[in-house]
């Protein structure tokens, strides 16, 4: 299986995209929706939000640069406008997500043609 470190084709791109806007974007969603009452819990909600963000900016970012290395520069422009999203919407907002997810689903079916 593929990793940040080691792909070189857009269809592992792709999928690793997939993988982490998923996994992340559910693991975001589920920390969201904790309800916290006193403020400590609210800043602990708020680092791992933003621990998790950074996590997939970061993995993204991998991703894009494996994919310009290898000279798949349609794939890497596609999902840098994905990651440009996620950096200007942000994550924390159920609809920043819901934008980005579209987005992912459109850019990801005009190049690889896969559908879900």
């Amino acid at each position: 299986m593929s990793t940040v470190h080691t792909c070189t084709t857009p269809e592992d791109g792709w999928s690793l995209c997939s993988h982490f806007i998923g996994n992340l974007f559910l693991a975001i969603e589920l920390i969201a929706e904790e309800v916290v009452g006193d403020e400590v819990g609210k800043r602990r909600q708020e680092k791992s939000i933003n621990d998790l963000f950074a996590k997939l900016v970061g993995n993204l970012y991998m991703v894009i640069r494996r994919m310009e290395l290898h000279y798949h520069y349609n794939d890497a422009i596609r999902m840098r406008l994905i990651l440009d999203m996620v950096v200007e919407l942000g994550v924390a907002e159920p609809e920043a997500r819901a934008a980005i997810h579209r987005e992912f689903h459109r850019a990801r079916t005009l190049m690889t043609g896969y559908r879900w």
